[in-house]
C-alpha cells in the first residue's frame, strides 16, 4: 500500500533562482557553513518579498539543494583535473 503525501512544489522563475543564488552565496559556496537560520531568511523575504513569495522553509530548501549542486558541480570539476 502506498501512502501519498500531500506535498506542494514551488516552480522557481531564473531570475528569483538567481536572486536567492546571489543573495546566500556564503551558504551556499561554503563547505561547513550549513545553511542560513530563519532570521536570515527572514531578512531576505522582507527585502525580496515583491520578487519571491515563498514560505522561509521553501527558500531554506532552495538553498539546501542549490548548495548540494553546487558541492557536485565543484567535486565534478575538481575529479576531472586529478
Amino acid at each position: 500500500m502506498w501512502l501519498l503525501l500531500n506535498r506542494s512544489y514551488t516552480k522557481w522563475e531564473k531570475a528569483q533562482t538567481a536572486l536567492v543564488t546571489s543573495y546566500f552565496k556564503k551558504w551556499i559556496q561554503s563547505d561547513g557553513r550549513g545553511l542560513p537560520c530563519k532570521k536570515d531568511i527572514e531578512r531576505f523575504l522582507k527585502h525580496h518579498g515583491n520578487v519571491v513569495t515563498v514560505q522561509w522553509t521553501v527558500i531554506r530548501t532552495k538553498v539546501l539543494n542549490e548548495k548540494m549542486a553546487f558541492s557536485k558541480r565543484k567535486k565534478s570539476v575538481l575529479d576531472s583535473l586529478a
